[in-house]
């Protein structure tokens, strides 16, 4: 079971119908929920800035054209917003969003800036989750996300809570 398998079946099992994913890379996870969720619609927040995960600049160019692809796909599913997740946390308003999918920043400081800034963005009943918890390259992860809450844990280090 992929990430976005694990996501598509929480979409389903809780009705949710909009949602934001703090962390895009090449839009695949997006794409791949809303081949099973078609109804569901996506914000996609990254910066793709370069440095990150030894990202180049060819590397993050790419990664956003990519990403910007499933855009085009689906233009009446998905908005992407080009800026950094604590800044574009603030463009939100507070309960506004069925689920928040946090998959960006990995280090503990990071992942906490994070859950803190879009927390109050998820609707009450709705779901913050994330990625790569408990993957070893990342410890900051688990960490941060213990400090919060104590999660459920599903396939491929994906992590939630009903919020």
């Amino acid at each position: 079971m992929r990430r976005w398998d694990v996501l598509a079946n929480i979409i389903k099992d809780n009705d949710l119908k909009v949602g934001a994913e703090i962390g895009v890379n090449q839009g695949v996870n997006m794409a791949m929920v809303l081949r099973f969720c078609p109804d569901f619609f996506w914000y996609g927040i990254d910066d793709w800035r370069a440095g990150y995960l030894g990202w180049d600049e060819a590397k993050r160019r790419d990664n956003k054209r990519k990403a910007a692809g499933v855009q085009r796909r689906r233009p009446d599913n998905t908005k992407l917003i080009v800026m950094d997740s604590l800044s574009a946390a603030k463009t939100f308003q507070d309960q506004s969003l069925d689920l928040v999918f946090i998959d960006a920043d990995h280090s503990y400081e990071g992942v906490k800036a994070d859950i803190h800034a879009w927390a109050p963005k998820v609707r009450q009943g709705g779901i913050l989750a994330g990625h790569d918890y408990d993957q070893p390259d990342f410890p900051g992860v688990k960490k941060a996300v213990d400090e919060f809450c104590n999660p459920n844990i599903e396939a491929e280090w994906v992590w939630w809570t009903r919020y």
